[in-house]
């Protein structure tokens, strides 16, 4: 009886597993399945590669946005003899356009000096349309007196070496007049020879 029983469950399980209707439909559809899952996690993936790609891009675009306009700058401060960037006493350092009204502080401190975020700075906007301009964004800057330095080889002792530092803030600002999050500040050092101070 036992023996009868064993052979009874032997041939029941037999008829259950050569029975092969449907089992190639789930392998479809599970092969479907993975391949689907697969190229849901590549896209996702070159999704995110492309925002990164993207935002890197935009950083550099603001940097040298930033590089060209501490350029202008420079070339206006190197163009220009009086006014706004003349300095009256060589020995004391002073941050000569610190606001847009063009006030100046001399000897400034160290936060003053290392302040990049300042909205009183003055702004230089859309350039589009003039000459020989380096940027068509809106720019903030901000240039530093920083002292006499030494003079380059080649120039006699009838002139001087006027040291800046020139501070560009790219930066764009929405109808109400706020400066945007998206914001690219750098310092460069600029270098103007002229006649010996007295």
């Amino acid at each position: 009886m036992i023996m009868l029983s064993n052979t009874r469950s032997m041939r029941w399980f037999q008829r259950q597993t050569s029975n092969n209707e449907g089992s190639a439909i789930i392998f479809a559809v599970l092969g479907l399945l993975i391949l689907t899952l697969g190229g849901i996690t590549v896209i996702n993936y070159s999704n995110t590669e492309l925002k990164y790609t993207r935002r890197d891009i935009e950083r550099k675009q603001l940097f040298y946005y930033s590089e060209s306009a501490g350029h202008e700058v420079a070339y206006d401060v190197d163009k220009t003899t009086g006014g706004n960037y003349a300095i009256l006493d060589t020995s004391t350092p002073v941050i000569v356009t610190t606001t847009s009204d063009g006030s100046r502080v001399s000897g400034p401190n160290a936060s003053q000096v290392e302040n990049y975020t300042d909205p009183a700075w003055p702004t230089n906007t859309s350039n589009s349309t003039v000459l020989n301009s380096l940027t068509d964004r809106e720019y903030a800057y901000r240039v530093y007196y920083v002292g006499l330095g030494y003079l380059p080889k080649g120039f006699d002792t009838n002139f001087s070496s006027f040291v800046y530092d020139i501070g560009t803030r790219v930066q764009q600002t929405d109808a109400g007049g706020a400066v945007e999050l998206k914001t690219s500040a750098i310092v460069q050092g600029f270098r103007k020879i002229g006649p010996k101070s007295s």
